[in-house]
């Protein structure tokens, strides 16, 4: 087992040491620069124990580029949360990394037998999937209604929770369906019934109230914000957010807007307000053809931004 090195900690927000004794052997070990991002996911969601217990908490993004080790870090930080906190829920919309937490976290039978566990301690918590391979209403709520029940990380996609949000009732996809039918159409009113329990159960558990955490990657699939995809995870009432994504956020600072806009909700405005103080200025210094004036300003709000914004989003 590899020394790590300890980064100072803030005694007002106690970081727990489990991180640097639980690992498997190497390349598994997190580097210092990837302890300093399991250290911001802490700080902006935990801060300490007492204080996940006693309030809603706040979101972040870690903006890594790609290749940094972000799924190391996110799944060093749900262990921690689920060792060192009361949090029961996770939700992970990111793609399939079942294998990174069975590499990264094993399970106990997954462990060899002569394993210390002084130096490796197994996964305490449930990994549950939900993907294509569930094709109807009541095998995906049988997941969601397990995750909620017991605890633990539902991985899904966003294509997956978008299906999930929009709640298309069992009666309306029959009606649309009947429009091009001219005989008489015959509703099963106890399945209807079944299936609006079924997707409010659902409902209940991913957004309303939702999980303890929830982690999105690739970021930039939120940039838009009227997309319906956006919209759907808007509606989650967890505030303890985190945005994963590898892309520049200069580029577009109405997309850099739209994020984090998600995980601190008005903490630059509205859209237009936003656009206002700083997209506008920004892009207005950046012309070929821009005045002295027009730099100064230029260069003064993307100070006053990434001042604003450097507490919860590490780049």
């Amino acid at each position: 087992m590899c020394s790590l090195p300890r980064p100072p900690l803030s005694l007002r927000h106690p970081f727990p040491s489990l991180l640097f004794t639980r690992f498997p052997p190497p390349p598994s070990v997190p580097s210092r620069p990837q302890i300093g991002g399991i250290r911001f996911l802490y700080d902006n969601l935990v801060e300490s124990a007492e204080r996940f217990g006693g309030s809603s908490g706040f979101g972040c993004i870690l903006a890594h580029s790609m290749g940094l080790g972000k799924t190391l870090q996110v799944i060093s930080f749900i262990d921690i949360l689920f060792r060192h906190t009361q949090a029961h829920t996770v939700l992970a919309i990111v793609p399939n990394w079942l294998s990174e937490f069975n590499m990264w976290v094993p399970p106990p039978e997954a462990l060899p037998p002569d394993t210390d566990p002084g130096l490796v301690t197994p996964r305490a918590f449930k990994v549950y999937i939900l993907n294509d391979e569930h094709k109807n209403t009541a095998t995906r709520a049988k997941v969601v209604e397990d995750w909620a029940q017991d605890g633990g990380v539902l991985l899904m996609g966003y294509e997956m929770y978008r299906l999930l949000s929009l709640k298309k009732s069992f009666v309306a996809g029959r009606k649309k369906k009947s429009k091009k039918t001219t005989g008489p159409v015959v509703i099963d009113l106890d399945e209807e019934d079944r299936q609006q329990e079924l997707l409010k159960g659902i409902e209940r558990a991913l957004a309303r109230p939702g999980p303890d955490v929830v982690i999105c990657d690739e970021g930039h699939r939120i940039k838009n914000c009227h997309a319906s995809t956006s919209q759907a995870l808007k509606n989650i009432q967890t505030r303890r957010r985190v945005v994963l994504t590898g892309y520049p956020l200069q580029n577009n600072l109405i997309e850099y807007w739209c994020m984090v806009d998600f995980v601190r909700p008005d903490f630059l405005g509205t859209r237009q307000e936003f656009s206002n103080m700083f997209e506008r200025p920004i892009l207005n210094g950046q012309c070929v053809d821009s005045t002295p004036q027009d730099v100064q300003l230029m260069r003064f709000r993307s100070h006053v931004l990434h001042s604003l914004l450097e507490g919860f989003v590490q780049r």
